[in-house]
């Protein structure tokens, strides 16, 4: 068994500790592999490599990544909430915009009409 930089979690850690590839640990822990390579290396995470030549798998803490997870849900859904009126308002400015737009069309016709009235005759003289 090849191990690479490993630092082994303490006896009884498997209950609280999953390894993980490299990407999937990225993406459980929200972050890009390259700052989990930072934090590897930092000593933050311990990671193995279980043969010459395979994959990489980085020690994740059990439920770290969901509690960032449901916080990420936490806040789509208070940002949804607070959104929703929001959209609302424009959906109606919407439509009353296009209901100007209707109006000024009229009016703008309505000029034209009444700026091309034909000249008396007694003009054409």
């Amino acid at each position: 068994m090849h191990e690479t930089s490993e630092a082994r979690p303490s006896e009884g850690s498997e209950e609280t500790t999953e390894w993980l590839r490299k990407s999937e640990a990225a993406v459980r822990l929200g972050i890009s592999e390259r700052t989990l390579d930072k934090r590897v290396v930092a000593g933050r995470y311990p990671k193995r490599q279980t043969r010459a030549g395979g994959p990489v798998e980085i020690a994740v803490p059990k439920g770290e990544g969901e509690l960032r997870a449901l916080g990420v849900e936490l806040v789509v859904a208070t940002l949804a909430r607070e959104v929703r009126p929001l959209t609302e308002l424009i959906d109606r400015q919407a439509a009353e915009i296009a209901d100007l737009a209707g109006q000024v069309a009229v009016l703008t016709y309505q000029l034209e009409v009444a700026s091309h009235r034909p000249r008396p005759w007694w003009r054409l003289w």
